[in-house]
Parts: C-alpha cells; sequence; structure tokens
C-alpha cells in the first residue's frame, strides 16, 4: 500500500517515511502510478524549521487534508540518512531544509511537472496559509532556492539578518559586546578589530563549506544535524558561559597570543571570535549555506558560492563594523565596573541555557531520554527566574558590587526575564510556546 499510516508521529498525516534513496524513488514511482500527485517533505529532527512547520502548519485540518489527498512521504535527511540528504542534493539540487516539493505526473506521458515550496511561516499568516494549500492542490510554489542573482543577493543578505537572531548566536553577542567594550575602554581602534571578526566570520562559513561539500562531498545539512556536531556546540557554550561567569578565563597561551600580535592590539582575539561565532551559528546556518553550496556543486560555479557566503558572512559582521565606526558609543558607557560584571553573568547563565537546545539533539539521536522539553523548559524557566532574581541585587555573584538602589532600568530588565519565567512555565502546564516548541524533535507540542 502506498500510503502507510505512522501513528508514532504526525498526527492524522499519513506519511511514508523511506529508508533509502531506493525507498524514496519507489515512493513517487508509487505515487504516480496511482495518478497521484507526491509530496517530498526534507526534514529532519535538527532543523528548527521544520520542526515549527510540522508542530503548527502541518495541524491545521485543511492542510491535513490536502497532504492525505496526495501521497505525503517524508525524507529525513539527518544522520544516518547522508544518502537522502546527498540524492537531495543531486536530483533537486538544493540543501534546503524545509523544502516541500509536489511531483505530479506529465500530461499525455510528458516530464513530471515539479513545483517547491520552502517559506516557513505561522497559521495564523491567512494569506500565505492559502497560497500554500493552493501549492498542495496544484498552484505555483514559493521556494526561496531559486530565482536569479538579485534574489540570490537579497536571500544571502536577509539569511545573514535571520541568523543573527538565531537561537545559535544570539547567546554569542553578551560576550562579543564585552569584548569590543574592553578594547574600546583600552583606547583601541575598533575599525581594524572588527575588520578581522568579519574575516573570522567569512572564512570560517566560507572554508567550511567549500571543505564539506568540495573535499569531503557532505552535505551541510549531514554535518549540521549530526549529534557530534551539536554536541561540540553544547560542549562551546557550556565552556563560553562557564567562562563569563569567571569560572576560568578563556585566552591563548601568552607566547602564542605574543606571536600572533593577540597581546598587543587584541587582533587575534577579534579574529577567533569571529571563528567561534561563526562555528555556533553553523547549525542555523546550514539551510541557506546548503542551498548556496548546492547550487554551486550543480552548476560549478564555485565563485559565486565562496561570493554568497561571503555576503552572508559579511551581513553577519555589519551590525559590528557600526559599532566600529561610532565607538564613542561604547567609550561613553561606564568604566569597566559592576555592570560589566553582571552583564557577563547574564550572558553566561543565557549561553548554558542554549546549550540545551543542542542536547536535546544528541538526546533524540542517541536516546537518552533525559534532555527532552519538559527538562529544558524547566532549567530555562529556572535559569531567567534567577536572572530576575540576579539583577534585583538579591543575588551577588564574585565580583559584584551591592545594589543600594533598584533603578528603573534594572527594574524592567527584572520584570522583563521573571514574565519570561512564567511563560516558560506555562509550557509545563500545557501552553504552546510557539516557536520554542520547534526545539524540541521528540516532543509534541500542546
Amino acid at each position: 500500500e502506498l500510503i502507510r499510516n505512522d501513528a508514532e508521529r504526525g498526527g492524522d498525516i499519513r506519511w511514508r517515511r523511506p529508508a533509502s534513496v531506493a525507498d524514496a524513488e519507489a515512493a513517487i514511482a508509487e505515487a504516480l502510478a496511482t495518478g497521484k500527485p507526491a509530496f517530498l517533505d526534507f526534514t529532519g529532527p535538527s532543523c528548527v524549521n521544520c520542526q515549527k512547520m510540522e508542530k503548527s502548519v502541518f495541524r491545521v485540518a485543511s492542510v491535513i487534508k490536502a497532504l492525505n489527498s496526495l501521497a505525503p512521504i517524508r525524507v529525513d535527511t539527518d544522520p544516518p540518512h547522508g544518502d537522502l540528504a546527498q540524492w537531495q542534493q543531486e536530483r533537486f539540487h538544493s540543501q534546503n531544509r524545509p523544502l516541500y516539493v509536489r511531483i505530479a505526473k506529465g500530461a499525455a506521458g510528458g516530464p513530471e511537472i515539479e513545483a517547491r515550496w520552502s517559506e516557513v511561516f505561522p497559521p495564523e499568516d491567512t494569506a500565505t496559509l492559502a497560497r500554500f494549500q493552493a501549492f498542495l492542490d496544484g498552484g505555483a510554489g514559493s521556494d526561496a532556492g531559486t530565482g536569479g542573482s538579485s534574489g540570490f543577493w537579497l536571500l544571502a543578505v536577509f539569511g545573514g539578518l535571520i541568523t543573527l537572531l538565531m537561537p545559535c548566536t544570539y547567546p554569542m553577542i553578551p560576550f562579543t559586546v564585552n569584548f569590543f567594550a574592553k578594547q574600546a575602554a583600552g583606547g583601541k581602534s575598533l575599525l581594524p578589530l572588527a575588520l578581522f571578526y568579519a574575516v573570522g566570520i567569512v572564512a570560517c562559513f566560507v572554508g567550511l563549506g567549500v571543505l564539506i561539500t568540495g573535499v569531503l562531498h557532505s552535505s551541510l545539512s549531514t554535518v549540521a544535524g549530526h549529534p557530534i556536531t551539536n554536541l561540540v556546540i553544547a560542549v562551546m557554550f557550556v565552556v563560553l558561559g562557564f567562562s563569563l561567569l569567571g569560572a576560568f578565563l578563556l585566552r591563548l597561551p601568552g607566547n602564542l597570543e605574543t606571536k600572533i600580535g593577540g597581546g598587543k592590539s587584541g587582533y587575534a582575539g577579534a579574529l577567533i571570535m569571529g571563528l567561534t561565532f561563526a562555528v555556533t551559528a553553523f547549525s542555523c546556518a546550514a539551510p541557506f549555506a546548503g542551498t548556496v553550496l548546492a547550487e554551486a556543486v550543480a552548476s560549478g560555479r564555485w565563485i559565486r558560492a565562496v561570493e554568497g557566503m561571503a555576503v552572508y558572512g559579511g551581513t553577519i559582521a555589519v551590525p559590528f563594523f557600526l559599532l566600529a565606526m561610532s565607538p564613542g558609543i561604547l567609550r561613553a558607557m561606564p568604566r569597566a565596573g559592576s555592570w560589566m560584571n553582571e552583564f557577563k553573568v547574564v550572558g553566561g547563565l543565557v549561553e548554558i541555557a542554549a546549550a540545551l537546545k543542542f542536547l536535546a539533539i544528541c538526546d533524540y539521536a542517541w536516546g537518552w531520554g533525559v534532555i527532552g522539553r519538559t527538562f529544558t523548559i524547566a532549567s530555562w524557566s529556572a535559569c531567567a527566574l534567577v536572572i530576575a532574581i540576579y539583577l534585583l541585587g538579591l543575588i551577588r555573584w564574585s565580583g559584584d558590587s551591592k545594589v543600594e538602589a533598584v533603578g528603573i532600568g534594572r527594574l524592567m530588565s527584572s520584570l522583563a526575564f521573571l514574565m519570561l519565567a512564567v511563560w516558560l512555565g506555562s509550557g509545563l502546564c500545557g501552553h504552546n510556546l510557539g516557536t520554542f516548541e520547534s526545539f524540541f524533535p521528540g516532543d509534541p507540542a500542546p
């Protein structure tokens, strides 16, 4: 039977889940033979946007009905399904996830009719939801991975801006701001430091992308979705978090730092921070980077891939260039003291909390059964509560000064974290947390 009911996950959508390329090709052929268009969902547990669509749009009754009128095929391209990820790249010239492909039989024995959709949207966006349902019914698609050069560059810029807000990258912001603030306080020029920071970001994205796709002939989704990759990123966040909390100081060995100039000007530190930022962003960056590099593999235009990744990394670095162009902003800030230590403590707690997002992927892949939705949300809620209490001065860290008076800024910041703690806690009582639900592939959303 073509459509196999999957009661484990997927709600009322009767997904077929191929375990190999041969299974996927057979599922498509069977669908077309029965007169039904095949609907391919390229996804994976580590893909946040895929989980977002699965736990929101794919729960809408009209979408479920439309999908079941087709032959829905869910293609997991996360490890250990590297062959399916490679098949997606070679047949569809894309590593983008989510990627929805509708394949229908051509008229009078002609070529198959293919339409794609990769736009992520909330079900509350009724206009886009209507377009998606029209796509399922045979209408036009909406694929961010297609288009001319203008669309390619816009995608690079837009992808960089979005990546700055993704959970993989924002925990690095307090660490970075702290670095630039110290350099500005020391009277050093921030423009060359920002340049080295940007070079680190761009070099890491371009280098990793070319290495993985061009040298190792692998898929970025395969690497980014691998539990070992997520474990490495989680450990990195934990290490950075404890460093910000003052448990230890992260720095290069003295001799090496002096030789490469870090001790004199901080250039090495800026370069390494740029590299670190890019590595931590790798998981969230994989959908865009994979699309660009898959196009390069298909067309042989490596220069365009390098340029695209340079634009992407450069977009991420732009806010820090703007910061460097206005050093007076940083110099106008209070001198290094208790405020900076508090900023580091809050940042450290956020770093450690962010690590749980990546450990949840490891838990799902390796079957630990520990770091799931309940554990992570409870930990995040507790962390937000601790920060709220800390900002009021009720908890003091080593190096903190006593809070003599609670000003309006401190009070509002504390209330914001308190509200976040309560909101996250509501997720433990059956409340749907929206985008946050996409971080837990092994747990259904309320």
